[in-house]
């Protein structure tokens, strides 16, 4: 049988079938407890070493940061020179940290932003504190290039915005905005803590749009006696003012970063992305106004109190989404 490749039991595992189920049966049995015992002490060394394995990865992370700065430096039997990127509303108290710790044996060159230099430059958004959240979504995707435009303050406007027609709700609005509170109190500063502060935003203008359609978790505003201040969604003959106040937001949205673009590329003479941002931006005009002309594209009557002209059946995609101008940085040398 060995010639054939068959091996026999292990004698250890009993001679007789039946012993050697018994015992296989008996090791099945013993494995989940094994497995859970494992489990259990891996989660006591976790809960006793866990805190100082994250401190001393930190700890050596720093180190590992400082060693490479100081590979940076310039440096002779007497001095060294150090040559960093810094907002240029930080000089000033940079200048005044340093003439208090060493006096005047350190010297501060504001150095020019050159166009090669420009290209290195790293990025340091720089908003108001309600727009302030919205930077860590936009660091999610990518930052805009120095010099540009900062599209956080353009985010922080259209996508509670958005949220908000979208919900819609008083009572949800409410559970959102609670729920995104009380998880506040519980997190640190940081991204989480950021997207949760963009949720209660959304949540505030769902509860505004709440009542301007009337609506609490769902139809039972009307029961409770709220009425519409402004448009019932529930209203069959409302659809098609919901879609083309949709369109028209939408519209507004694109032709906003179609306009940014083209100012960019004006800004950085690229020809190439001037013909782009402005072939598309006349498309989209054009398709806009070829729309308004179709008959029956536009309705006979408008409800919202203000008129809106007709929307675009088609528009091209828009270039790059406007990059933002962040804050202005500048080298300086430190000596």
């Amino acid at each position: 049988m060995r010639q054939e490749g068959i091996a026999f039991l292990p004698l250890t595992l009993g001679s007789v079938p039946a012993e050697t189920l018994a015992l296989l049966e008996r090791r099945r049995g013993e494995v989940p407890l094994r497995i859970e015992a494992d489990d259990a002490e891996l989660a006591r060394l976790g809960e006793e070493w866990g805190g100082r394995l994250l401190a001393w990865r930190e700890a050596l992370r720093g180190e590992l940061e400082r060693r490479r700065v100081v590979s940076q430096f310039g440096e002779t039997a007497s001095t060294f020179v150090l040559v960093g990127w810094l907002p240029s509303r930080d000089l000033p108290r940079i200048e005044a940290s340093l003439r208090e710790a060493v006096g005047e044996r350190a010297l501060v060159r504001d150095l020019p932003v050159t166009q090669e230099t420009r290209k290195l430059a790293p990025v340091a958004l720089s908003n108001r504190a309600l727009a302030r959240p919205f930077e860590s979504l936009v660091k999610l995707q990518s930052l805009p290039r120095y010099g540009t435009l900062d599209p956080t303050t353009l985010m922080a406007f259209f996508l509670p915005l958005f949220y908000g027609m979208m919900l819609g709700d008083v009572g949800y609005g409410l559970l959102l905005l609670v729920l995104s509170l009380l998880l506040l109190r519980r997190l640190k500063a940081g991204t989480a803590s950021d997207i949760l502060k963009v949720m209660a935003v959304g949540a505030g203008w769902a509860i505004g749009f709440g009542f301007l359609y009337g609506e609490v978790f769902g139809t039972l505003g009307e029961h409770l006696g709220l009425r519409p201040l402004w448009l019932d969604r529930t209203e069959g003959d409302n659809v098609q003012t919901l879609l083309l106040l949709s369109l028209a937001v939408g519209a507004v949205h694109v032709t906003l970063g179609l306009v940014i673009g083209l100012y960019e590329a004006l800004r950085e003479h690229s020809r190439v992305q001037v013909l782009d941002a402005a072939a598309c931006f006349w498309a989209f005009l054009a398709s806009y106004c070829s729309a308004g002309q179709r008959p029956g594209t536009c309705p006979r009557s408008w409800p919202p109190p203000r008129p809106a002209g007709c929307l675009p059946a088609q528009s091209c995609s828009a270039p790059r989404s406007a990059s933002l101008a962040c804050s202005s940085g500048r080298s300086s040398s430190l000596g």
